[in-house]
């Protein structure tokens, strides 16, 4: 969950406290979240050694048959695009967190 609450941060433009993983997105099946930042060509600019351009972090949640009722799993991605790759994801990172 840190790096939920930490990714959440660098994405907003206002302070993030700790919060629990069904106080960002609630356990029903099928719900997700995403964050999206762009920076701008001044704020590239004032930052030459700075390579991401953009960053898009998606969570959802989801259960399975085997799961009960709001004992699902979070899943998340984090996609970023750099100076070097125009128009496309330079990575991404999926991780499985079980639901308390």
């Amino acid at each position: 969950m840190t790096l939920v609450v930490a990714t959440t941060a660098a994405l907003t433009s206002t302070p993030v406290t700790a919060q629990t993983l069904a106080e960002i997105l609630a356990p029903r099946p099928d719900t997700y979240a995403c964050w999206q930042r762009s920076y701008s060509a001044d704020h590239l600019a004032e930052h030459p050694l700075q390579k991401v351009t953009e960053v898009f972090f998606h969570l959802s949640y989801y259960e399975m048959e085997h799961h009960e009722a709001g004992k699902g799993n979070y899943s998340f991605s984090v996609d970023f695009t750099t100076r070097e790759r125009k128009g496309g994801a330079a990575g991404c990172v999926i991780r499985m967190i079980r639901a308390r």
